[in-house]
């Protein structure tokens, strides 16, 4: 926000009018560390300037617009002597005229829309978890006796579950998060990401006294998945810009409380989550613009810097060499054959089946006999499909060694539509595991046993199919020799995969979360599905006394690399 101001030539976050978007008026907090510090709090009815507005509308803001910007920085640079400058820039907000307004086609403030990383991840995230702790700047706010704190048991067995909460989510869905309280110093906007969307709705169940506060932090969740969604309707803005006014007017009740004395939690960033439904109205979904990226590209500069006397020569010498780098890839067609960094969405070397074009079988190989249970129940999901009895299938599979595949890869789509890898899902049965691996070998799957039925041990087979969870076991090929020697009507291969469900499974609306159980520490028996059946990855999380939780995505990150790219280079 500073930067942008600067650019913009506004006075930024600590002036009158702090605001860039917007016309709201900063009050000063005369209470706490900070007295002659702005807020902007919505509500405002202790401000006894006159004909100041004692409260403002979240959906009804006065907007600034080019032509006002241009006015206003105008008739502060013709002020007469510093003095009324002065005065001029404190009832616009505005320093003088950005040489940016000279650049056709820009139109201020509307091509300078906020960041989400720093925005969310760097300042609404860390300021809520500190409210709740009484940690960081606000070790001191508040009584101590509000009922949005948490205990300090209970803060630590939240923050000791992360990077024990990792090893069992999958490396594609981010990096490790290390623990908040004892590592906060290496918590990064991209760890704050995975915290808030995906461990925290687990973690934080069930922690509050009143759960009005959970509630209002899955309603945050909610809008920031939708913000960093691939795809936004209009209609998906609309249902942001109400979210967030809803989402900042309920914060000022529950820890603003129209209280002079607490004006501190009222940021600037909080009042800027009122711009973002207009800010992706105007330029695109916030991934397009969002810092990820250049803070990746700045710390790819530092790591290049290898000379301490002469760091920027350094520096200078990486980037002129990756230009050129660059042009000659171009130049000469030999993209692939100079690509030095490695690429996450490789598509990894294996065996591609016919009938199975987005999948890749990769190593380990393993060729043997199933133990007769799987046999048979490969047999019972084959015998339908091939139109073959059952009973055939089961004889000819009888001590017929099988090809298993360890691992398998999903292909999916970049933005030009290339085929590019996807998840990895492993078989758990094949490749060895380790406490220093993150466990990429759970999955959604569908199939037609349904277990959601939490107090029930029996499954329900339902036609059509359902959603479950488990285990990836392997991925055995059923060749096509093999279903030729049955007479089959198809004789092609056929892989499947070879699951270990999740016995119990329930549904928590409030919070979209899905709850799993094991039966006695156990999962329930294999089950066989085609492999083109499983869907995607998950993680697990499981809490002290609040039971065991699937981790999904349910944004782009994580599918698709948003924190390094947004458009292919090439």
């Amino acid at each position: 926000m500073p930067a942008v101001a600067k650019m913009m030539e506004m006075k930024g976050h600590n002036g009158k009018l702090p605001c860039r978007a917007c016309k709201i008026r900063g009050v000063h907090a005369r209470h706490g560390p900070h007295p002659n510090t702005n807020y902007v709090p919505l509500s405002r009815p202790f401000d006894d300037e006159p004909h100041a507005t004692r409260r403002y509308d979240p959906q009804d803001l006065p907007l600034r617009t080019h032509a006002e910007y241009l006015k206003q920085a105008m008739w502060v640079e013709e002020a007469r002597n510093d003095a009324e400058e002065g005065r001029r820039s404190l009832r616009t907000g505005i320093n003088g005229l950005s040489p940016l307004a000279r650049i056709p086609g820009l139109s201020l403030p509307v091509s300078f829309p906020h960041d989400f990383m720093h925005l969310i991840f760097e300042n609404i995230i860390p300021t809520l978890f500190d409210l709740w702790t009484r940690s960081a700047n606000f070790e001191t706010f508040g009584s101590g006796t509000e009922d949005y704190l948490l205990d300090s048991d209970v803060w630590t067995k939240i923050a000791e579950a992360c990077p024990l909460a990792c090893n069992n989510i999958p490396y594609a869905f981010g990096c490790h998060v290390p623990d908040p309280k004892k590592k906060r110093a290496k918590l990064t906007a991209e760890a704050r990401l995975l915290l808030a969307t995906l461990l925290g709705p687990a973690l934080l169940r069930g922690r509050f006294t009143n759960q009005k506060y959970y509630r209002h932090f899955i309603n945050l969740v909610r809008l920031i998945n939708m913000c960093i969604d691939f795809e936004i309707t209009l209609n998906n803005v609309d249902i942001i810009c109400k979210g967030f006014a809803q989402w900042v007017k309920d914060y000022e009740k529950y820890y603003y409380m129209n209280n002079p004395a607490r004006l501190s939690v009222c940021t600037l960033p909080l009042h800027a989550l009122l711009h973002i439904a207009n800010d992706i109205e105007a330029m695109g979904p916030v991934w397009a613009y969002w810092a990820f990226p250049m803070e990746r590209f700045c710390g790819a500069l530092t790591r290049a810097s290898k000379s301490r006397c002469f760091p920027y020569s350094s520096i200078n010498r990486r980037v002129l060499q990756l230009a050129q780098l660059l042009q000659i890839k171009l130049v000469y067609g030999l993209t692939k054959e100079l690509e030095l960094d490695e690429n996450q969405e490789n598509i990894r070397r294996g065996i591609q089946y016919n009938h199975y074009p987005d999948l890749v079988f990769v190593n380990p190989l393993r060729t043997l006999a199933l133990q007769r249970s799987l046999q048979t129940k490969i047999a019972k999901h084959l015998g339908p499909v091939i139109g073959v009895p059952v009973g055939d299938v089961s004889a000819a599979l009888a001590n017929q060694p099988l090809t298993v595949w360890g691992r398998m890869q999903r292909l999916d789509k970049s933005l030009a539509e290339v085929a590019v890898g996807g998840d990895i899902i492993w078989g758990a049965m094949v490749v060895p595991g380790s406490d220093t691996m993150r466990d990429a070998s759970h999955v959604r799957f569908h199939s037609k046993l349904s277990r959601w039925r939490w107090d029930r041990p029996h499954t329900v087979k339902f036609s059509d199919k359902t959603l479950s969870y488990g285990r990836a076991e392997m991925f055995v090929v059923i060749e096509a020799d093999l279903v030729a020697s049955l007479n089959g009507p198809d004789p092609r291969t056929y892989v499947v995969a070879v699951i270990s469900a999740f016995p119990f499974l329930r549904h928590h609306n409030n919070a979209n979360l899905i709850e799993y159980r094991l039966l006695s520490g156990n999962y329930a028996g294999a089950e066989v599905v085609d492999a083109t059946k499983i869907d995607c990855l998950i993680g697990r999380v499981t809490t002290e006394h609040r039971g065991s939780f699937v981790l999904k995505r349910t944004s782009v990150v994580g599918r698709m690399d948003m924190l390094n790219v947004t458009v292919e280079t090439d």
